[in-house]
């Protein structure tokens, strides 16, 4: 039930219509490959060094474009990730930690600013910022609780369904109507991740309560920065043996905003041979609601829902986009 910081998962190209249908098919039969290889190889065997003695290095870079059918503005966004892992039970200091550094760079800009949305059309879009986006020290405590200290995203440990990174849309990020700290500005905090059985989690985090891009965490020292917290509980079941559904519910208090809510999380895997390990067919599904006292600013109550089965095809014909990913 553990979530990690990066996703391993080699996401392929995606485009409207029948650009759409062509990127697909040329890149899904690399995809296995893609999953197992880094795009720099193992420089000569170092990089397996590396991760034995505890440092993993890891850099992504995506590049997006939008463009409409019925007027001029179009987009380009690029982003590039950095990440450096450090073990330091390998390194030979103390059992149990992790350290993990995230440097971010988005640039240029997304469709969304030329179009006047009350939601950003990509999980992407941001002002264009080149940052330390987290870094934290995990440790852990036994063998089912684990420590969180630093500038670290909430939303992945609290509100982020397991399928939702397959799509660009920003609503399947960050969820709407909370001010939960995450991209594009994380927030320095703590947090708490329990496991008392193999179907019962326990999450709860305190944070800045208004964070800010390019911080190092000093914002939260700011006068009227205040606090927010969150806690969840998270049930997990499998299907016919294999693994299934993880159901999450939780509430959350901003004290300089003065507001509270609560939200829910629920996504299953559904294989289409469950008696068979090594048949990774399946179809995915995720919903996810949240609500919270009406704001003027705000979004007060969210419902989004999603069904993802094989070779799925997906035409807009309003908009074209085409999304990119390196990753070494």
């Amino acid at each position: 039930m553990r979530r990690t910081s990066s996703s391993n998962l080699c996401v392929p190209a995606r485009a409207a219509g029948v650009l759409h249908a062509l990127f697909l098919a040329f890149l899904l039969p690399a995809a296995g490959a893609c999953a197992h290889d880094r795009a720099s190889g193992d420089w000569g065997g170092r990089r397996s060094q590396l991760a034995d003695l505890g440092i993993e290095f890891a850099v992504d870079y995506i590049a997006e474009s939008f463009g409409r059918d019925d007027a001029e503005n179009g987009s380009y966004l690029g982003n590039l990730d950095v990440m450096l892992t450090f073990d330091t039970e390998k390194l030979g200091a103390w059992s149990g930690g992790l350290f993990f550094l995230y440097g971010q760079n988005n640039h240029n800009s997304g469709i969304s600013y030329s179009l006047n949305l009350l939601m950003p059309v990509s999980n992407l879009d941001a002002e264009s910022f080149t940052q330390l986006s987290e870094f934290w020290l995990e440790q852990q405590l036994g063998s089912r609780v684990y420590v969180r200290l630093g500038k670290q995203d909430a939303n992945r440990d609290f509100a982020a369904p397991r399928f939702a990174g397959n799509f660009v849309n920003s609503s399947f990020g960050v969820l709407p109507g909370s001010p939960m700290p995450s991209f594009p500005a994380p927030a320095l905090g703590a947090a708490v991740l329990t496991e008392p059985t193999s179907w019962l989690g326990l999450r709860a985090g305190v944070y800045e309560g208004s964070p800010e891009v390019g911080s190092f965490g000093e914002s939260a020292f700011h006068d009227g920065a205040g606090l927010f917290a969150i806690g969840s509980l998270l049930l997990s079941h499998d299907i016919r043996g294999r693994e299934g559904g993880i159901a999450s519910v939780g509430g959350w208090t901003h004290t300089e905003s003065d507001r509270s809510g609560v939200f829910g999380v629920y996504d299953v895997l559904l294989f289409a041979n469950p008696t068979d390990q090594d048949d990774p067919r399946s179809v995915q599904f995720f919903v996810r609601g949240g609500w919270s006292p009406e704001d003027d600013e705000e979004i007060g109550a969210y419902v989004r829902k999603k069904l993802l089965k094989p070779n799925e095809r997906h035409s807009d014909k309003s908009c074209r986009h085409t999304r990119r990913q390196a990753k070494d």
